[in-house]
């Protein structure tokens, strides 16, 4: 394909994944971001918001700008629903994210040198690598945040000193700081690189600070709105996480998980190629810009106790860059077989990118979006799941109304319900627990993430019912 055409072929990939990638990746897209936003439309309390509230320690930025998207919408008489809205954040994050791989691209021979390898490789890695599409449908503080910052190193590259270009560029990285704090590493040292190695003027380092300290007094006052009350959010958030420890009552990992992270969940010989090649640039390429951006990014995550993958969502951009470098050293070395590893690696990446798409980051936004307007008064729940109540938070954001729960046994017998009530309602969170209720003819699927059919597949539960996360609603009326 083309470079023109696998851009286009990024971009749909980019608004599938918008479409169909629905949930979050992690607990904190969700309550951080949505619940933020339901509190301020007065939709629900701020006691069900999670410890960071009361800290004051999560920037209001990202809840501030879908306020003003919504609010509006509600005074109009509540057009769009909270799955309509969830899409258009999605939308949002995910044209952005694309838009960040497009001027990267643009700016390719500013990052890495000519050659053949580069402009037949880098157009194919950047824009069909499964994971790319994934973390920017998400509307996650990493992944607009490192959208938002690539975007701005895109236009720093570009050289200009002119007002407007200090204003973009210093705009661009301090949105991308009240994003997601630990960014400030990532700006710091891309302004540090410049001065020591490509002559940054003075004059332009300090237009540049002006507006990234205009933006980040602008998150001041946004946090001011959100919170009721004047805080800085950046210093509180260092505070509870480093001063007070609280980051290491969420786990502590060994320093080597990281790698663990990069091998196993990118698609192991993608995470081989990203181990090496970075540890390759780091080592091989100090005075390069790919690596002052991403070594102390990646060794201040290293030194933090509490490890997940998402930290380093930022990062992602960057990668097909420093794949490109890797290969263009040492593919004399490897002979022609290559050629053939990498296409049968890739089709596997295809794959990757095309399962992914149509599947849900988390079942929970499509399993609220089938009860809006249901009637359940009481829930009965076989499992360790609540939907109605995650990561031990209440979830209010879709709007519908928390049903009384009764927590089942893995053994509890579901005749003994069926008796005492002329209908009920049964969730649960294993496959296992539909076929118990299924022996009845009065249960009906309400919801399952899973098809009916591929559930009572053999007609037993197999294993793989019993270990994956088959999130079922199921009714069941009996007439006495």
């Amino acid at each position: 394909m083309t470079p023109k055409k696998l851009i286009l072929f990024s971009l749909a990939m980019h608004l599938v994944y918008a479409l169909f990638s629905t949930g979050f990746h992690h607990w904190d897209e969700h309550f951080q971001i949505l619940e933020f936003l339901n509190y301020k439309l007065e939709l629900s309390p701020s006691s069900d918001l999670p410890w960071e509230f009361t800290e004051g320690m999560r920037p209001f930025i990202q809840p501030f700008f879908y306020y003003l998207l919504v609010k509006p919408s509600l005074l109009l008489g509540g057009i769009f629903t909270p799955h309509l809205w969830a899409f258009v954040f999605r939308l949002w994050a995910a044209i952005l994210g694309f838009y960040s791989l497009f001027v990267l691209y643009k700016k390719r021979n500013t990052l890495i040198e000519k050659s053949y390898t580069a402009k037949i490789l880098l157009p194919l890695l950047l824009f069909s690598t499964w994971y790319l599409p994934y973390i920017h449908a998400r509307h996650s503080a990493e992944g607009l945040g490192g959208s938002l910052f690539m975007i701005g190193l895109a236009s720093f590259l570009s050289k200009k000193e002119s007002r407007w270009e200090a204003l973009e560029v210093g705009l661009l990285f301090g949105l991308s700081f009240l994003m997601r704090f630990h960014l400030g590493f990532m700006i710091l040292f891309l302004y540090l690189w410049s001065l020591f190695f490509d002559g940054l003027k003075w004059k332009r380092f300090w237009l540049h600070s002006l507006v990234i300290v205009l933006t980040i007094s602008l998150g001041v006052l946004v946090d001011r709105w959100g919170y009721g009350e004047w805080t800085f959010s950046p210093w509180n958030y260092v505070v509870q996480n480093l001063f007070e420890g609280k980051v290491s009552n969420f786990g502590v990992n060994p320093w080597y998980d990281y790698f663990k992270y990069i091998f196993r969940k990118s698609f192991p010989p993608l995470g081989i190629l990203t181990l090496i090649s970075f540890f390759w640039l780091w080592i091989k390429k100090p005075k390069h810009l790919l690596t002052w951006i991403s070594l102390p990014f990646f060794l201040v995550h290293l030194l933090i106790g509490h490890k997940e993958l998402r930290f380093l969502f930022p990062l992602v951009a960057i990668i097909p860059f420093v794949w490109v470098l890797f290969i263009e050293e040492y593919k004399r070395y490897w002979g022609p077989w290559w050629k053939n590893g990498f296409k049968i690696v890739w089709i596997f990446n295809l794959l990757y990118l095309l399962t992914m798409a149509f599947k849900p980051a988390h079942i929970s936004h499509d399993y609220f979006k089938a009860v809006r307007g249901l009637e359940i008064p009481k829930l009965h729940i076989y499992g360790d799941t609540n939907p109605y109540f995650l990561a031990k938070l209440k979830v209010n954001y879709f709007g519908v109304v928390h049903p009384k729960i009764k927590m089942l046994s893995d053994d509890s017998d579901p005749a003994l319900i069926l008796l005492k009530n002329e209908t009920s309602w049964f969730f649960s969170n294993r496959g296992k627990f539909f076929h118990k209720l299924k022996q009845f003819e009065q249960c009906q699927l309400v919801f399952s993430n899973y098809p009916e059919w591929l559930l009572m597949f053999g007609g037993r539960p197999m294993k793989w019912q019993t270990n994956s996360k088959a999130w079922t609603l199921v009714k069941c009326q009996i007439k006495f």
